[in-house]
């Protein structure tokens, strides 16, 4: 289990994203070249939970 740092009030998603990503790369295989990939796309959608997610456009 990760310890969530807290930094003003919010969590700090770096140090989580850190802690997924090291957890995932020791136990599965992974490119090197991917790594930067993968850190980017585990920040995003950790910074990305608690944003309203925005409605669909229904055509009338």
């Amino acid at each position: 289990m990760f310890n969530s740092p807290e930094r003003d009030g919010q969590t700090d998603t770096v140090s989580i994203a850190a802690d997924i990503v090291a957890a995932y790369v020791s136990n599965n295989p992974l490119p090197v070249a991917e790594l930067p990939k993968l850190i980017g796309d585990i920040h995003a959608a950790l910074h990305g939970i608690g944003t309203p997610a925005t409605e669909p456009v229904v055509k009338q």
